[in-house]
């Protein structure tokens, strides 16, 4: 397996310094070349973990065992130094390293269509051909029609014309073209039929294994993960009250990952699980 880039041991995340935990991570690595879905039952933390790996969480508590480092071109960061620094120097991480699709997808409605995709790469200092240029290849393949590839890239189409899909899929095109070690996609897929789905998911993989990026997805949709992850994260839910629904948090321990082996996946512990017996179990466990 390749090296780590991102690297999480014991860290517990809440929305407040007086609040019950949100998150418990015991361990976590995220790997150079490789896509990794985290899933899990609704409230375990799933979106309270992307906003961790993006340093946009509030409060979190590093416990007297805990780390939290981030790893490229052979460069070690101690991210809870970074944690403790200004807004304006944590936005600069987030610039230089990570990419974001987030499930509202944060497209400017004073921009165009097309606008809106080339923002992101102008601002890391592309010239707009250039831009353009690798905008219009990625959006020739998630529109596969000509008429709408002509009202994105040709007519300055608005923002509010567009459906949900297709503002989801411009969401996709500006996160993935831009530069970044990291991308991190909460439900990248949720607005779309399963030919689309399909599609965005296999040019993030076309990307992760050429450039060597990590992508992080959050997905409700269990066949894409057991399609296309090299790794899936179960969050599990804990309960401080068994009495209490109300009382649970989300629990990431090395019990919950599983690692692609050719068509099989197979846990920690070592036992071979086949697509459809994991499938099946993760499924389960989002009852």
């Amino acid at each position: 397996m390749n090296k780590p880039v991102y690297h999480i041991k014991d860290l517990t995340c809440q929305y407040s310094i007086t609040s019950e935990p949100v998150l418990r991570i015991e361990e976590l690595n995220l790997y150079e070349g490789e896509i990794v879905f985290f899933v899990g039952a609704s409230g375990v933390g799933k979106s309270t973990l992307l906003e961790t790996l993006g340093l946009m969480n509030n409060t979190i508590d590093f416990h007297s065992s805990g780390e939290f480092w981030f790893e490229t071109n052979n460069n070690r960061e101690d991210l809870r130094d970074i944690w403790k620094q200004s807004e304006k120097e944590l936005s600069k991480f987030r610039q230089e390293n990570l990419s974001f699709i987030f499930q509202s997808t944060n497209l400017f409605p004073n921009l165009s269509a097309f606008e809106n995709v080339l923002l992101t790469q102008i601002v890391e200092g592309k010239s707009y051909g250039e831009a353009a240029k690798n905008a219009k290849s990625m959006i020739y393949r998630l529109f596969p029609n000509q008429r709408d590839r002509d009202e994105i890239i040709e007519d300055g189409k608005a923002i509010m014309e567009l459906s949900g899909g297709q503002r989801q899929r411009l969401a996709f095109v500006r996160a993935a073209i831009s530069k970044y070690a990291i991308l991190l996609a909460d439900e990248p897929t949720g607005n779309l039929d399963w030919w689309n789905a399909k599609n965005l998911i296999e040019i993030l993989v076309d990307k992760v294994k050429s450039e060597e990026g990590v992508t992080v997805i959050v997905s409700h949709d269990i066949d894409l993960a057991t399609e296309y992850g090299d790794r899936i994260v179960l969050i599990k839910k804990e309960f401080r009250d068994p009495q209490d629904e109300s009382s649970s948090f989300g629990i990431l321990n090395n019990k919950g990952i599983f690692m692609r082996n050719d068509e099989n996946w197979a846990n920690n512990e070592g036992s071979s699980l086949s697509k459809l017996e994991l499938s099946n179990y993760l499924k389960d466990q989002l009852k």
